[in-house]
Order: C-alpha cells, then structure tokens, then sequence
C-alpha cells in the first residue's frame, strides 16, 4: 500500500481499554492513547518517505538483525504484499531507534548526568512535563529546537541514529546521498522533515507518560514471535486479516509502537502478525 506523503489527514482516535478514576491535572488516559496514535501516524508517514526516497535515489535501507530474520520466510512475497512487508520492517526499525531510552524519566541522551541541576520534588516534575507538553503540543518541530535545548539534542541523537542505521557507510559516503542529505528541505529529501516530526511526536509522548500523579504510565513492548494477545494489542484496520484460527495462535512478527499501561488501563500495542504478512 503507498502512503500519501501529501494532505494526510490525521486520524487519532482510537478506541482503548481506559478506566474512569480521577486523574489529576489534564493527564488522561484518552490523553496519553491520542499521543501513541500520533506517534503511530508519524511513523507511517516517515517510513513511507524514506522508502520512496531509497527508491527514488537506489539507496539499499539496512534494519537490525533481530528484525531481518522475521522476513526470511516472505522472500518470495511481490507485489503489494512485497511493499507491505517492506514498509512494516521499517517501521518496526524506526519504533526501536526511536524509543530506545524511554524507560528512564528523564529521556537521557548522555550517560553523564546534570550536576548543574538543583534537586525539585516528583511531583514538580512531572507537572512540568505537562507544561512542556502543553507549551509546545502545536509547536513547528524546527522553532522546537530553537526554543528547547534538550530537545534539540534529543532531536539530533535520534535523526543521526535513524540515518546511520538505516544506510549504511557506503551508502552514506556516496556523493549523491550527501548532496541530498545537507540540504534537508530540498524536495528530494524528505526525511529529514518527517523524522523531526517523528522525533516530536515521541518526545511530547514521553512528556505525558511520565506527567501522570501519583505513578507515571508504564511502556511494555512486543518482541518478535510473541503470542498475540488482543487484550495487550492491535493491529491496522487495512491488514488485519479475516481469521481463521485462534487469535491466541497468532504469532507478532513486528511491533510498531509500543504499549502503556496505566492503573486499569491499557493502550495497546501496534503490532503486525505473521498471517497478516501472507493472507
């Protein structure tokens, strides 16, 4: 299936297990589902750039090896099922660059901590968060990393990460690929765009994650060949396959973006199943 890179509409709201307590603040669960699915468009739209642009310019795309494997079995797929599975991979590659270091509160992007920093309670913390996520929900991601230095830096580990893991020395050395990538908003080159969206998207997520008093949401991934389990996850509408076996006896070959939960409340892995792949 091909992504319109253009005039896409967002379409975020999804339907979530989220219970009704009293939340402090103007962190929800609802809230923190509509950020996952944020996340998740973003993600699509970024890898259906980069994959138009290895096409466009004949750049091979590198993922990790743990993700490869899961695609051996389909080497005969073509066609559509061919740019699915390609398009999946990706952003099961992105999901994992993007959201390594999440479990730590502070989003750290050095091992080295801020001596410079004075000690501020919990709570204080996390309602700033929010106010961060609140400050710059609407914010351009570039006018972001004028106005906020940390996510400045977060924006640059991720993007360097990103293209380095994706295209390989070679690629990356040859002259048309680094004619393309120091000019970022040429129209050839689309990426660099998408994937500061993308870094956006992750950051204001982690934001609302941690903001939640008293205990902040806790992320949970899917591994590859994971049981599906549909009380813990979901997949697209357009590859979700008509069943015809147990859904417990589906296996994950992709997760796309990760879970939360929240006292009693659960948003829902993006995964891709095997049978997806080849129904």
């Amino acid at each position: 299936m091909k992504f319109r890179l253009e005039n896409a509409e967002r379409a975020l709201e999804k339907h979530s297990l989220v219970d009704t307590g009293m939340y402090k603040g103007d962190a929800t669960p609802a809230l923190l589902q509509r950020r996952a699915d944020a996340v998740k468009f973003d993600i699509q739209m970024c890898a259906a750039a980069i994959i138009e642009f290895a096409e466009i310019n004949s750049f091979p795309v590198e993922s990790p090896s743990h993700l490869k494997r899961m695609i051996v079995p389909f080497d005969h797929l073509e066609g559509a099922k061919k740019l699915q599975l390609t398009r999946m991979l990706l952003e099961a590659s992105l999901c994992e660059f993007m959201f390594q270091g999440f479990e730590s509160a502070n989003y750290s992007i050095t091992l080295d901590g801020n001596t410079s920093e004075v000690f501020d309670t919990p709570t204080a913390l996390k309602r700033r968060r929010l106010h961060l996520f609140n400050h710059f929900f609407q914010e351009d991601p570039q006018k972001m990393q004028e106005r906020n230095e940390c996510f400045r830096m977060f924006c640059q580990l991720k993007i360097s990460t990103v293209i380095e893991s994706l295209f390989s020395e070679l690629v990356r050395s040859h002259d048309r690929f680094r004619e393309i990538a120091e000019d970022g908003t040429r129209k050839e080159f689309p990426c660099q765009n998408y994937l500061s969206r993308l870094a956006k998207s992750v950051w204001l997520l982690h934001k609302v994650a941690f903001s939640f008093e008293p205990a902040s949401a806790e992320i949970f991934r899917v591994p590859p060949s994971s049981c599906f389990a549909k009380e813990y996850m979901q997949e697209e509408e357009d590859i979700r396959p008509t069943l015809s076996c147990d859904e417990r006896e589906r296996k994950v070959a992709f997760m796309t973006v990760p879970g939360f939960t929240l006292r009693n409340s659960v948003i829902k892995a993006y995964v891709c199943c095997v049978d997806s792949l080849i129904s």
